[in-house]
């Protein structure tokens, strides 16, 4: 699709009500079936990850110890469990909007233990949906804080979010 295009739609759709998040995701799940990431896509989009990682090495920069910054996390993170995957144990994410769906970052993180990245570390990452001793899963942010080293930032406010909803962070 081509990003005028894809733009024109997503102004469209923030002039609805609640920024018209639910058609948006309505429409990438079930008309361009590009929810939940497609599987055997996953290595393609990793290895793209990759090449970034291994630019940083290349310079000398010692990953577990720096700060990634990133600009939308979208629906299913994964470019945040790629890259702590490879290494970068603390992430900062400047959000508009808190897409982010449990559902689909279970889904990537499923994949990931799974099916390790190729020169990623091993590990086996649980579901944030996971309830813990009975209790309800932690809110989205403290886990993936806990889990991926990553907190959000809300980018009209600039304030750190730790938002109690599990559906959106």
């Amino acid at each position: 699709m081509k990003w005028q295009t894809k733009s024109s739609a997503l102004r469209a759709l923030d002039m609805l009500p609640s920024g018209g998040d639910n058609l948006h995701y309505f429409l990438q799940r079930n008309i361009t079936r590009s929810l939940p990431r497609p599987i055997q896509l996953i290595p393609k989009y990793a290895a793209g990850h990759r090449r970034h990682i291994e630019a940083f090495l290349s310079r000398g920069i010692e990953l577990s110890n720096g700060l990634l910054m990133s600009f939308g996390a979208g629906w299913d993170l994964f470019e945040n469990i790629v890259f702590y995957g490879y290494g970068i144990n603390r992430q900062v994410v400047l959000d508009i909007k808190p897409l982010a769906r449990i559902e689909l970052i279970d889904g990537i993180a499923a994949y990931l233990s799974e099916n390790p990245l190729e020169g990623g570390r091993t590990t086996t990452v649980r579901a944030l949906g996971e309830r813990s001793e009975g209790r309800p899963p932690a809110p989205l942010w403290d886990q993936l804080s806990r889990s991926h080293g990553c907190t959000r930032h809300h980018a009209r406010s600039g304030q750190r979010r730790h938002d109690s909803d599990n559906q959106y962070a």
